[in-house]
């Protein structure tokens, strides 16, 4: 009966299977083997298929060519029925292989296998006696083979494919481990676990090994609720884990590796692509009192890709190798890192801008506490090369490398955040491009502390040292320099929490301003030193910037100043045009086109007038500025080159020492005392000293200067324009005293001249010039020359600076001129004693000639002998003559009309009468003509050469005029 029993049941297992499953479309089950045995506890079930298509399973039936939509090779358990007795499922062995399990979810979330409902089946509640009996359960051996498992679920399908999974000694009553090894493939990628299971123990523990490749999250998307975004990604793993419960809680340990590869993130505007991101290291989790969690590996990221709207990111490889710890303390969560971070290239742009770095490398550590004050603390040190920020739009570009060397910390309490940070920042290779200019910089670094705060306002504080190298600015168009700083420090530099920053201690060496070719650069410094400076920025219109300056020193320097035909200094121009990325070469033709512009300039400058007499307020300025003082010492050369005149004058200046005091905008008309020294060649200096308005000198002005042995012939074509003479020889030494009050200009000039020698210009604004002297300049040099032909000037100046008529060239030529009819008219007065030698009333006669006529010699009517006074008078002349014999004179006029009567009478005493009617005029004249003959002979007779002595032509003055000779020099 037994054997017959597999036979018997068969037909009705298979009966009972189709009346189960024909209301879900089955309409054939076929099992080809099915035996059973109630002794020993064997189930063996062989070919068990289910068919969706009504056939005849006659022997002939050739029913394998239509597949089954589920099946069952063969299922075998092998169950140990005594220990039924002792309350153990006990199973020697379970295989089950070569099934294909069809599984659905429908839209009611039922599970369905081969449209046969699973979920349907509800087990009876427990019943009272159920609920505590402890049934135990243990499995010898377990092996699953060929096992084709598919999920489908809203219209995808999801295959997995087991290709072996064994399992061993897994037994609720022992503690000792079991085995399990699976080998499968999920959507055709491999699968596999090796796993050690203590289950059972008092400390479940599982360890082991799991793989996987290629896990396409696209698979199982569909099993996942409506997310807004879009996430894809392959999974590769290859992981060595222990996970454990212990008597204080429970703790992971992993190493091995997990990547994701082909990643894509795309969320609204937002899109990200990663071509990988891989973690190699360890893992340990503990979850005891508290939960802990470190890290020991590397991070890594390949082509990263980031685009929202106008902006987008890319690094091509990113790495971080980590020690990281991470503690979950009550409310309070504490973060411990510490490793190296490398990125080998970034690039971000937005629109036309765009930011690159070439690498990224930093090393430190991080220290974060999370809780109702969220505490941050980092050392590191970062290193950028082949930084990179250009904008097309403004032709801007800039390069640089970047070293910052940083501990901060950062607390975030409420809305408040603190940022407090020590450390340096440095610069290297740092090149910026914008437009046609250039900066280039060797490096500048910054050490020191900073702190920022922000709650309703933000509030930076900083305090640290800078240093720069080599900062150069040229034009990169033409390459033509523009400035140059060969080091720069600043030993303290502050910013307050109102941004106001204070600066001690600056000191720049190697400036150089301007081009190294040509022309020369317009000044080189060795060496400033500022000891402080302070700078407020403004608040509102009230309060404009404020900017303090301290002591500033100036050591050593070399100045180029060309002055070109139209009055521009070229090494200015240079810089200007280096500026704006214009050519600088003037030429003539340039110098002659604006002539024009030169006059209207003047005219302006005459008619503009002064309104400086009044304090300026702050209101009225964007910034008000004060400086303690400004020094100038060392050797400073100042080459100077004047392409006004022809040939150009080339001179260089030395500036010994220069002081000046305080200086402060907001009281411009404040004096300042000064003092400067400096040589015009090794035996000429000019010292000067005093107090101006430096801010207002047409206000304020006392000064006193001295000249000592300034040679003229260096400035003899500059004469030629401003008084109309070139000058042969000459020495110049003199004091100035010059005094300006409120607009007024008071200045006496003591001059002394040694050996001068002119001679008069030929240009037409040099005869202009000439035209402008009262005395012609060649008489009055000579007139006041001593016998070592040196002059003693004195030349006041005096005017109204506000007149539109005041123009100092005009002032100075009119002072001259002034002073040498002054200085003539002194030494005729002394030489030509007692004689007055001056006529009305003391004033000097000049002619429109520029002649100075001296007290005539007179005779007595009809006579042409000299008279004893007569004589002596002659006899100073000729004295004055022998000493200059430059000087020259002429003898006009000779007679008068009131003297025809004493003619007549003495023609008729020496009976020259005639019968012809007389020439009265002709006897006049005749008269005239013997007087000045009669005065030339006397003069050559007492040694007066006769060269100096000029004839006029005879003339007749009127009756109410005394017969006399008149003398012109």
């Amino acid at each position: 009966m037994l054997l017959l029993l597999p036979v018997l049941l068969k037909p009705i297992v298979k009966q009972a299977i189709l009346d189960h499953s024909q209301q879900y479309g089955i309409k054939t089950v076929q099992l080809d083997q099915l035996s059973i045995s109630p002794f020993s506890g064997n189930l063996h079930l062989g070919n068990l298929k289910l068919f969706t298509t009504e056939f005849n399973q006659q022997p002939s039936d050739d029913s394998s060519e239509i597949k089954p939509i589920a099946k069952i090779e063969l299922l075998k358990v092998d169950l140990s029925l005594l220990k039924l007795f002792s309350k153990q499922v006990h199973i020697e062995q379970l295989t089950f292989s070569g099934a294909n399990l069809p599984i659905k979810i429908d839209n009611d979330n039922r599970v369905l296998l081969a449209d046969i409902p699973l979920t349907e089946l509800k087990s009876a509640a427990p019943t009272e006696e159920t609920e505590g009996e402890q049934i135990q359960f243990g499995i010898d051996e377990l092996n699953f083979a060929n096992i084709q498992a598919s999920l489908d679920y809203k219209g995808q399908t999801t295959q997995l494919n087991i290709e072996n999974l064994s399992l061993e000694n897994l037994h609720s009553w022992s503690e000792d481990y079991s085995r399990l090894i699976l080998d499968a493939k999920l959507n055709q990628q491999p699968l596999s676990a090796n796993l050690q299971l203590h289950l059972f123990k008092e400390m479940p523990k599982v360890v082991g090994t799991f793989s996987a490749a290629n896990i396409n999250s696209a698979d199982f998307e569909h099993l996942l609720p409506e997310l807004e975004f879009e996430f894809k990604a392959q999974l590769n793993t290859n992981i060595t884990f222990t996970a454990e419960q212990t008597a204080t809680g429970f703790k992971l340990y992993q190493q091995g590796q997990i990547e994701l590869n082909q990643i894509a993130f795309n969320q609204a505007e937002l899109a990200t692509s990663l071509n990988q991101i891989s973690w190699k290291g360890d893992l340990h989790l503990t979850q005891e009192k508290t939960l802990e969690m470190t890290l020991d590996g590397d991070l890594k990221l390949n082509n990263a890709n980031i685009k929202q709207a106008e902006l987008q990111v890319k690094a091509p490889s990113i790495s971080l190798a980590t020690k990281a710890k991470i503690e979950l303390i009550d409310q309070q969560t504490k973060i411990t890192h510490q490793g190296d971070l490398k990125v080998n290239g970034i690039d971000v742009q937005q629109n036309q801008l765009q930011a690159a770095v070439k690498s990224i490398g930093s090393k430190g550590s991080a220290h974060i506490k999370l809780a109702d004050n969220q505490v941050i603390e980092l050392d590191q040190k970062l290193n950028l090369t082949g930084l990179l920020i250009q904008d097309p739009e403004q032709k801007l570009k800039l390069q640089s490398d970047l070293q910052i060397d940083t501990s901060n910390q950062i607390t975030l309490e409420k809305e408040s955040i603190v940022v407090s940070h020590n450390g340096s920042v440095k610069l290297n290779k740092l090149k910026a491009n914008q437009d046609v200019l250039q900066a280039t910089l060797d490096s500048i670094n910054w050490q020191g502390s900073a702190q920022i705060q922000q709650q309703k306002t933000t509030k930076i504080t900083a305090k640290g040292k800078v240093d720069l190298a080599e900062l150069k600015l040229l034009n990169a168009e033409q390459q033509q320099g523009i400035a140059n700083i060969k080091n720069l420090n600043i030993a303290s530099l502050k910013l307050k929490d109102n941004n106001q920053i204070n600066l001690e201690q600056l000191k720049i060496t190697g400036l150089v301003a301007g081009n190294h070719g040509a022309p020369k650069p317009l000044t080189k410094l060795q060496e400033i030193n500022l000891n402080s400076l302070l700078f407020t920025p403004a608040a509102g219109t009230k309060k404009p910037i404020q900017l303090q300056l301290g002591k500033l020193q100036l050591n050593g320097s070399e100045s180029h100043i060309t002055l070109s035909p139209d009055n521009k200094i070229l090494e200015l121009e240079s810089i200007l045009a280096g500026l704006s990325g214009q050519a600088t070469t003037t030429t003539e033709n340039d110098a002659a086109s604006t002539k024009n512009d030169q006059k209207a300039n003047k005219q302006t400058s005459k008619a503009r007038k002064s309104d400086s007499n009044s304090d300026l307020s702050s209101d009225d300025s964007g910034l008000n500025y004060a400086i303690e003082s400004i020094e100038i010492n060392g050797n400073n050369p100042v080459h100077i080159t004047a392409q006004t005149v022809k040939p150009p004058i080339v001179k260089t200046i030395q500036l010994e020492a220069f002081k000046l005091g305080a200086i402060n905008s907001q009281t411009p008309n404040q004096t300042s005392n000064y003092q400067i020294k400096m040589r015009f060649d090794e035996f000429s200096q000019l010292l000067s000293k005093g107090s101006m308005a430096v801010l207002n000198p047409k206000y304020a002005l006392n000064a006193e200067t001295e000249i000592n042995e300034f040679s003229l012939v260096d400035i003899s074509h500059l004469s030629e324009n401003s008084i109309g003479y070139q000058i042969k020889s000459g020495q110049l030494s003199g004091t100035l005293k010059t005094k300006i009050n409120n607009n007024k200009i008071d200045a006496t000039n003591k001059l002394v001249i040694n050996k001068l020698e002119v001679k008069p210009g030929s240009s037409k604004q040099a005869q202009k010039r000439q035209a402008e002297f009262p005395v012609p300049l060649e008489t009055g040099l000579t007139m006041i020359k001593d016998k070592q032909d040196n002059i003693d000037l004195s030349i006041p100046i005096k005017g109204d600076l506000n007149s539109p008529d005041f123009d100092i060239n005009d002032v100075i030529n009119a002072a001259l001129g002034k002073a040498m009819a002054g200085a003539t008219r002194t030494y005729l007065l002394f030489a030509l004693q007692p004689f007055g030698a001056l006529a009305l009333a003391g004033e000097m006669i000049v002619d429109k000639a520029g002649a100075i006529s001296l007290e005539s010699v007179e005779f007595k009517p009809a006579s042409t002998e000299i008279d004893v006074k007569m004589q002596s008078y002659l006899a100073k002349i000729s004295k004055i003559l022998k000493e200059r014999k430059n000087l020259q004179i002429k003898l006009c006029g000779g007679v008068s009309r009131s003297e025809l009567e004493a003619l007549q009478k003495l023609a008729k005493q020496n009976q020259q009468a005639s019968k012809q009617p007389a020439d009265n005029d002709q006897q006049l004249l005749a008269l005239a003509k013997e007087r000045q003959l009669t005065i030339k002979r006397a003069l050559i007779k007492l040694g007066v050469a006769g060269r100096q002595l000029v004839i006029c032509k005879p003339s007749i003055k009127k009756a109410d005029h005394e017969p006399a000779v008149d003398l012109k020099i």
